[in-house]
């Protein structure tokens, strides 16, 4: 990654007379990608969850944060300061991800996989609608 002058001497000789030169280089910089790396988050079952994807840039570039990828049990919202909000889809468990693009404004960019584990919780009972008699039926509570 290095960029900038620099120079270095050598001597030939024909066995007689040595000649000294100096040669000068210019190494042009080049632009980077920004590094990110992966994450692993584990959330419960209807709960949402945030945090914040961080990259960095060896060229001190400022970076964006956009969604690369939608999740495919859930939803999320991703802030261009890398923030996130991830919500299961309701009733779900199980794995999930999705991905968020970093890029450094000169062309640079890379991707970073967030990758959710949904535990299940143990949700309360539902009554069912009491059975419906049809009209003209009539029924007798039983004795005995």
């Amino acid at each position: 990654d290095y960029n900038g002058s620099l120079s270095f001497t050598y001597t030939a000789t024909d066995g007689r007379t040595p000649v000294t030169a100096t040669v000068n280089v210019e190494v042009t910089p080049v632009n980077d990608a920004p590094t990110v790396p992966n994450y692993g988050l584990t959330t419960q079952e209807d709960k949402p969850i945030s945090g914040k994807v961080t990259g960095s840039d060896v060229d001190g570039d400022t970076l964006t944060y956009t969604k690369g990828s939608d999740p495919a049990h859930g939803t999320v919202t991703v802030n261009t300061d890398g923030s996130y909000t991830y919500t299961p889809a309701k009733d779900y468990n199980g794995g999930d991800s999705f991905t968020v693009t970093v890029n450094d404004g000169n062309g640079g960019t890379t991707t970073s996989t967030v990758t959710i584990t949904v535990t299940p919780v143990n949700d309360p009972p539902v009554p069912s609608d009491p059975p419906v008699t049809p009209p003209g039926q009539n029924f007798d509570p039983a004795t005995g």
